[in-house]
């Protein structure tokens, strides 16, 4: 039992009267637990405590205090309310993964990889793709107006679920660990238009979200790479398009310019020195670093 759960079990059913007050105390005393204090100066800064709010974001908590009164009381930071997270619960819900700073939290982030690796048979080079792909030429999308953004933008219903990058993240997340990947396109259809056609070889046309989801999983697990979106607004539907050359492969491309940083650092670090002095452990540098790509 957590202790914020503990003290919503001893504080129910007591109002905000003098009883409850009793209660807190009592409470303070047997369990030592920090969600009513004896206010101290800067209590309403402080953060601590970092627990899950409905299944999504971890956040701290924080306390309030009001003018005159002996007590502050500590509740969790607002800040998770549609995924806006301030500068310090953000990074309890941000993974790092390889270069990427992925706007989910590491325990969800495992999950998620761990779904993508046995239900939909991504390697780690096709999760990163897959995951630069939404990072890079999905999110950043949501208040441009371009004929690159895709259609389902213009939707409002989803605009609480994707606001911020963490929402969108957990939005993916949901997406994968409910296994909608296996539901068929019609039952991502909205009105009465159809949201995937194929048109090509190399093309598709999608008009809603969760079609793009799935279509996405699909394409990067086959080791192919969605390079453009062509968004025609008078018949609400954007037409997308996949290639599988290996100029399109970020994660290649990644350790490419990692490879291509290190030689030119090497460079400048003995070009100008007399007799290149230092040359042997620059190179051994080098071997090290490169062994890592």
């Amino acid at each position: 039992m957590t202790l914020l759960y503990r003290s919503q079990q001893l504080n129910g059913g007591h109002g905000w009267g003098r009883s409850r007050e009793t209660v807190d105390e009592r409470c303070m005393k047997k369990f030592g637990h920090p969600f009513r204090k004896p206010y101290e100066d800067g209590d309403e800064h402080r953060y601590f405590l970092p627990e899950r709010q409905y299944g999504e974001f971890i956040v701290y908590h924080r306390y309030t205090h009001y003018e005159g009164q002996p007590h502050c009381t500590a509740h969790p930071c607002y800040c998770y309310q549609g995924g806006n997270l301030c500068w310090m619960c953000a990074p309890l819900n941000t993974t790092s993964f390889y270069d990427l700073e992925v706007p989910i939290d590491p325990e969800r982030f495992l999950e998620l990889t761990r779904m993508l690796k046995d239900e939909c048979r991504m390697s780690s080079v096709k999760m990163y793709n897959w995951l630069s792909f939404w990072m890079y030429d999905i999110f950043p999308k949501r208040y441009s107006y371009g004929l690159d953004v895709p259609m389902f933008f213009r939707c409002r219903r989803l605009y609480d679920k994707i606001q911020t990058n963490y929402a969108f993240m957990s939005l993916l997340f949901d997406f994968v660990k409910r296994k909608k990947f296996i539901m068929k396109y019609e039952e991502f259809d909205y009105d009465d238009k159809a949201s995937f056609v194929n048109l090509s070889h190399d093309s598709v046309n999608i008009r809603t979200l969760l079609s793009l989801v799935k279509w996405s999983i699909i394409i990067y697990s086959q080791n192919k790479y969605i390079i453009e979106c062509q968004t025609s607004k008078k018949h609400c539907f954007s037409v997308f398009t996949y290639s599988s050359h290996q100029d399109h492969d970020r994660f290649r491309n990644m350790h490419k310019q990692q490879f291509d940083t290190c030689v030119s650092q090497i460079r400048d670090e003995v070009a100008y020195r007399p007799g290149k002095t230092g040359m042997v452990d620059a190179c051994d540098h080098f071997q090290s670093i490169s062994s890592l790509l």
